[in-house]
């Protein structure tokens, strides 16, 4: 019987949509820490989260708040996190170009526009290497 994987070979591991279905009381800082430790060196992290961005667009601060509040209603779970609390379930892994941004900023088409709105600004994505 073969191998589907090799524990020694980098893998890529994909939190697309998932820390932000863990409440702060489950410890997603401490399921990403404990999954980083656990992939070899070379492996990549993407990770994808819903940002809260009131801080920098007050006027969204309602708009955030209702959206958790529906998403926790109707799933049970759903939080909208800082910038740097995103940022930091890379841990010490190195950032790929363009780094944590808007996800329609990752490969954007040819003479896009960036948009400073609410839905372009609060879902976020980034791809990180375990050196």
């Amino acid at each position: 019987m073969s191998k589907l994987l090799d524990p020694g070979q980098p893998v890529a591991l994909t939190m697309l949509g998932v820390l932000h279905h863990i409440n702060d009381e489950e410890d997603p800082a401490g399921i990403t820490a404990q999954l980083r430790r656990a992939l070899p060196a070379g492996s990549y992290l993407a990770i994808s989260h819903f940002r809260d961005v009131s801080s920098m667009m007050p006027s969204t601060a309602w708009t955030t708040a209702t959206a958790q509040e529906i998403l926790r209603e109707s799933l049970g779970s759903g939080v909208w996190r800082s910038y740097e609390e995103i940022l930091g379930y890379f841990g010490d892994f190195e950032l790929i170009d363009p780094g944590l941004v808007p996800l329609a900023d990752w490969r954007p088409a040819p003479g896009a526009l960036r948009h400073p709105h609410f839905g372009h600004q609060s879902f976020i994505g980034g791809v990180a290497r375990k050196v």
